[in-house]
């Protein structure tokens, strides 16, 4: 199976404001995420703002992949400690 290790930007901005995994297709992904802001699932304040805020502006990209889910945690923690070291604010 493919992991994927995806952010979430704006089409205007390259900087990624989020950064997740999926086992799933990345479209899919990215509608869940909206889908959360509108039944109210989405616990963080910062990104569901963002989120309403950006919601016809969002692009999900996939950075990089796995083929366990163990890997797959561990690339997600380091692409956000490599992101906050960048000096780039996720939610």
């Amino acid at each position: 199976m493919d992991y994927k290790v995806y952010i979430l930007r704006t089409i205007d901005d390259t900087t990624p404001r989020y950064v997740g995994i999926t086992t799933g297709m990345l479209n899919t992904r990215l509608v869940k995420h909206i889908h959360d802001i509108k039944r109210k699932a989405c616990k963080n304040i910062h990104k569901k703002n963002w989120l309403a805020k950006n919601k016809e502006n969002i692009i999900i990209e996939q950075i990089d992949s796995s083929s366990t889910i163990q890997d797959l945690k561990e690339k997600e923690i380091f692409y956000i400690k490599k992101f906050r070291e960048d000096g780039i604010n996720l939610f």
